[in-house]
This record gives C-alpha cells, structure tokens and sequence, in this order.
C-alpha cells in the first residue's frame, strides 16, 4: 500500500511538474494555487504580468480578476488574448519624468582653483562644486572664468585681468564693474541682470537687448544703443558719447544722467520712470507729460514745463530757467528746490508733497495750506507762510 501511494504522489508530482515547466517562466509560489486551478490564457497571463512586476503584498483572488481585466483584451473572436505590455524596467501606467537641463561639468583649471581657494578659503574641483552665489570681487589673478557658468549670482567687479567672458551666458545676476579689458560681450544677451559699469574698453552692445536689468553707466566706449530697445531698465549714465535714444521708447526705466549728447526726447513719452538730469542739452520736455517719474536735475535749458501735469513725480531740482510753474498743479510729488526763477506758486495747492527749498524768489505760500508735506527751508524771501498744512518745515 505505502509502495502504490509513494508512486501515485510520485506520479501526481511529475504530472503537476510538467505542467509548471511548460511555461518558460516559473510561477511564483504565492500564484500557484492560482495557476493549478486553472490553465486558461488570461490568468496564466496575469501571472505573468505579476511575475514580471511583483507587488509588495500577496495578491487576492480579485485583485487579481481584476489586473487580468484590466491589461488582457480579449478580441471578438475569442482568439489569442492581446496583452498590453508595461514598459520595461517600470509599473504600468507610470509617466515618464522629462530630462532636466543639467550644466555641464567643467573641470576648473589649478590657477582659478588657487584663486578660489585664496578667495573663499575652500577648495573647488570641478563647475558643479561651486556655491549658487560667488563673489570674486577684487582678484587680481583672476583670468579663467570658464567654469563659473554656472553660478547664479556672479560677482567679478574690478577683475581687470578678466578678459573671455563667454562662457557666463547662464548666469542669472553678473557684475563685471571696472573690468576695463573687456571687449566682447556678445554671449551674455541671456544674462538677466547684468553690470558693465565702467567697462571702459567696451563699444558693441547690439546683444544685449534682451537682459533684463542693464547698467553700462561710465562705458564711455559705447555710442550706439538702438539694440537695447527691449531692456526693462537701463543705466546710461555718463555715457557721454550716446546721442541718439529713439530706440529705447519701450524701456520701462530709462536713467540718462550726465547724458550730454542728448538733446531730443520726443520717443520717451512712454518710459514710466526717466531721468534726464544734468543732460544740459534737453530743452523740450513737451512729450514727457504721460511719464510717471521724471527726474529733470540742472536741465538749465528747459523752460516751458507745462506739458508735465500729468506726472506723477517731478523733479526739477536747480531749474534755472524755470519760472512759471502753473500747470503743476496735479502732481503728487513736486521738488522745485532752488528754481530760484519761480515766484508765485498759488496754483500748487493740490500737490501732495511740495519741496520749495531756497526758492528765495518766493514771497507768499498761503495757498498752500492743502499740501500733506511742504518744505519752505531757505526760502529767505518769504512773507506769508502757509497755514493748516499737515507737515511744514521752515528754517
């Protein structure tokens, strides 16, 4: 009896066996009762979808009904199921995650390692080691700056020594202040915020209309800014030899101080903030009635203002030829400090804010009781001064 049944199990055993071995693949042990139990396609394919992707946890009979039903379509003629295979190496359904943009790694080379060492007291290898934020300011034997590309907020200001600049293209804030050998610029048009100020040697800026924050204050090198249309501020200050500012009417902040060469402001209607101060050659002011805030500082030619009602702020600070004054009566901020040519001021009542310092040609204020914040300081010819006003400094 033990004999027939050793060889009846022996027996059940091979059959079961053969039936594992048919499929290329084993059965995990968790699925075989589901595997013996049944032989037909869908759930040996299930299992094989387990197989390939097994989950954490044992499966139940269900979930298991319902995987197969949800990854076997079966066709209307009762063919050969089509299963819809997951991608290799993930769980079904799973989205792909996008490639991000990765800097390169730059080696950085033994003498800009030694700078950086001596600079920051730490020692660098390669571009992907540096900080977001570098102030190299004042190295002297700074040459290589290939590596630093990408670094977000850059500072070389007073690197004389620095001179190839292109590969900083991608950082967002750069300061190359006093880098008087720079020349070529034109790898930096993506650079958000970028300083030039005082980069004598510089003439060609055509590729950089696109930065956001330009300053090329001092680059006395520069004469032709038609490209720079596109910036949403721009320092020209002492940019002597700029004469020619039609380009840059959609500018949000245009600051052209000590911009002597200019004379004609007719396209700048539409900047919000100007300052034209100490452009001795500006003398019609006619378009700049839309300007938010303008800044007109010792523009001794300019004598008719009453196209500037509209502004929001206006300084006309050492306005020589300014006298009458009439038709700024709207203005919210108003600073005639030594317009020594204004005398009679009774139609500013409605400003906000008035600053009247060393007007001495101003005899009575009584009309200037509405004004929030008056300064009356110098104003040695004064007779009447003004009553009720909120905030009124006389000295």
């Amino acid at each position: 009896m033990d004999i027939s049944r050793s060889a009846s199990t022996s027996t059940s055993a091979s059959s079961s066996s053969s039936t594992l071995t048919a499929r290329p693949c084993a059965v995990p042990r968790n699925l075989l009762p589901c595997a013996l139990s049944s032989s037909t396609p869908r759930k040996e394919e299930a299992e094989e979808q387990q197989e390939t992707h097994p989950t954490t946890s044992t499966p139940s009979s269900s979930s298991t009904s319902s995987s197969v039903s949800s990854s076997v379509s079966i066709s209307p003629s009762g063919s050969t199921p089509n299963t819809t295979q997951p991608p290799p190496g993930g769980s079904r359904g799973a989205r792909a995650t996008p490639a991000k943009s990765v800097a390169p790694v730059v080696p950085i080379s033994e003498e800009t390692r030694a700078v950086l060492l001596r600079h920051t007291g730490k020692e660098y290898l390669t571009s992907t080691d540096l900080p977001a934020e570098l102030d190299l300011s004042r190295c002297e034997g700074l040459v290589d700056v290939s590596a630093l590309g990408g670094v977000r907020v850059l500072s070389l200001s007073h690197c004389e020594a620095v001179v190839d600049v292109s590969a900083l293209g991608r950082v967002d804030e750069l300061d190359l202040s006093f880098c008087d050998n720079l020349r070529n610029v034109s790898a930096l048009g993506r650079v958000r915020k970028l300083s030039l100020f005082r980069c004598d040697s510089l003439v060609d800026v055509s590729a950089l209309g696109q930065v956001e924050e330009l300053d090329l204050s001092y680059c006395h090198g520069v004469r032709d800014v038609s490209a720079l249309g596109g910036v949403r501020k721009l320092t020209l200050n002492h940019c002597r030899f700029v004469e020619d500012v039609s380009a840059l009417g959609q500018v949000e902040e245009l600051c052209l101080e000590w911009c002597t060469g200019v004379r004609d402001v007719s396209a700048l209607g539409k900047v919000r903030k100007l300052n034209l101060s100490w452009c001795v050659g500006v003398a019609d002011v006619s378009a700049l009635g839309q300007v938010e805030e303008l800044y007109l500082i010792r523009c001794d030619c300019v004598m008719d203002v009453s196209a500037l009602g509209g502004v929001r702020k206006l300084c006309l600070v050492h306005c020589a030829c300014v006298s009458d004054v009439s038709a700024l009566g709207r203005v919210q901020e108003l600073n005639l400090a030594y317009c020594r040519a204004v005398v009679d001021v009774s139609a500013l009542g409605g400003v906000r804010k008035l600053c009247l310092t060393g007007c001495t040609g101003v005899r009575d204020v009584s009309a200037l009781a509405g004004v929030q914040e008056l300064t009356l300081t110098g104003c040695s010819g004064l007779e009447r001064p003004a009553k009720k006003s909120t905030h009124c400094t006389v000295c």
